[in-house]
């Protein structure tokens, strides 16, 4: 089964500006899999970070786990499973002015 790879959505598009802090649209995530999250970045001049936070009803949001909170931008996450229903990015630029960031979320198998 190929992948399936998912774009996070902000309000100027799948590439934003990285000098904006904002929460991303959710995507609906309607499947229990494994999954990575990869930040593809350029041209930034500070320190941003992002958050993967969660959610069941798309309104109540929290960090999906700890190390999920704060992650610099040159880092990746996954896990084996995900089975909240909804997911969103929570971008911080920090000291960055520059750039932009993107964030893709690939589905990589599904369970049962």
């Amino acid at each position: 089964m190929s992948p399936i790879i998912l774009t996070f959505v902000f309000s100027d598009g799948t590439t934003h500006d990285a000098s904006i802090s904002e929460a991303s649209e959710s995507l609906e995530l309607c499947f229990n899999s494994g999954w990575s999250l990869t930040p593809v970045s350029s041209g930034l001049d500070g320190s941003p970070s992002y958050t993967l936070e969660v959610s069941n009803d798309n309104v109540n949001w929290f960090s999906y786990e700890e190390a999920s909170k704060d992650v610099a931008i040159a880092d990746g996450l996954d896990d084996t499973h995900q089975a909240f229903i909804y997911a969103r990015i929570n971008y911080n630029a920090v000291d960055n002015t520059a750039g932009t960031v993107e964030f893709k979320y690939t589905v990589k198998r599904r369970n049962g």
